[in-house]
């Protein structure tokens, strides 16, 4: 028994050694596994939905959204993304949900060139991808759910020659000057302000997504152009961190801001009067529709290709009007 017991034991503990290497090897490709494992079990579909910034509360909505449809609908949703905007943490996300093999992923397609490859890559593997918030048209996604960008830039632009008349100098302040539905909500407010010569855009800056950002952007378009007359910002976080600035510096009601989203902060700086408008979206919406459509999907049903959600401006005049009429636009292309 001497002979050949510890070269038995030293056997069993390099399997064992192995064994913990391979798993924890695979738990870390795989990401984190769900946290109800045994309530899992019991779920029909496990979809991921991957935001730009997972504690932003525009993302909050959209995730409420998506949880109350997948409840109802005893689907697992598991709610992912990087902490503040990083695309190559986002992509890793993707990447772990397909080594995950997850039964569908629901994701922005925030830049065309990075994302494409691997919602292509997911839909190859047998991953249905719909794409929310931000579209990847040129990829294999298999559809898309949410704002008409371009066409809501352009209704911010025709709101903002209405604000002010059609003169005056105005600073942007974006999200991301690379994220495809901040450009698309720069170039439609650009498109519609050329219809009055006397309306310019002297400044855009980035915000990089972040409510300090955008305040700072705003502290330094107000020190390079201090003549600006009105502020359009196109993503959440982007009106109250202008907000911020221009009530510190005793100029509410003196430039008009033009927001993008109905955060509270944003809705109580319109009730104050330091932001003028904002423009709505639905990300309620947005996030229920997507679990559906994807559950359609997997259930072997036709789905349209692009389903958009509306937008609406609220004004101060406006605020208590229902949003939860807004209608959904369908189409197959």
């Amino acid at each position: 028994m001497g002979k050949y017991f510890y070269p038995i034991v030293g056997g069993l503990l390099l399997i064992a050694s192995l064994f913990s290497l391979y798993y924890g090897i695979k738990a870390y490709q795989l990401g984190d596994l769900p946290e109800n494992v045994e309530g899992y079990a019991h779920q029909s579909y496990h979809f991921l939905l991957v935001s730009q910034e997972i504690e932003n509360p525009y993302w909050a909505k959209v995730y409420a959204g998506a949880k109350e449809a997948a409840d109802r609908e005893n689907i697992y949703i598991e709610y992912k993304g990087p902490v503040q905007t990083d695309i190559e943490e986002h992509l890793r996300i993707l990447e772990r949900g397909i080594a995950e093999r997850v039964d569908g992923i629901i994701t922005q397609g925030l830049n065309a060139e990075a994302f494409t490859p691997v919602i292509n890559k997911a839909v190859e593997a047998g991953i249905p991808v719909i794409t929310i918030d931000t579209d990847a048209p040129h990829s294999k996604r298999i559809a898309y759910v949410g704002t008409y960008n371009y066409r809501a830039g352009r209704q911010a632009g025709q709101e903002m020659i209405r604000l002010t008349g059609g003169t005056g100098k105005v600073g942007i302040v974006t999200g991301s000057l690379e994220a495809t539905n901040m450009i698309e909500r720069v170039q439609g407010f650009k498109d519609a302000l050329a219809a009055s010569p006397n309306l310019h855009i002297v400044a855009v800056e980035s915000s990089n997504i972040s409510r300090i950002y955008a305040s700072e952007k705003t502290d330094q378009i107000l020190r390079d152009h201090p003549d600006i007359t009105a502020l359009y910002g196109t993503s959440a976080l982007d009106g109250p961190g202008m907000a911020e600035v221009v009530k510190r510096r005793g100029l509410s009601g003196k430039i008009t801001i033009l927001s993008f989203d109905d955060l509270e902060e944003t809705l109580a700086y319109i009730k104050e009067g330091v932001i003028t408008a904002t423009v709505a979206q639905n990300p309620i919406r947005m996030g229920s529709e997507s679990i559906l459509l994807m559950k359609k999907l997997l259930e072997g049903k036709a789905i349209p290709t692009l389903n958009l959600t509306d937008t609406l401006i609220l004004r101060k005049e406006n605020l208590t009007e229902d949003r939860t009429t807004q209608s959904m636009e369908n189409k197959s292309r």
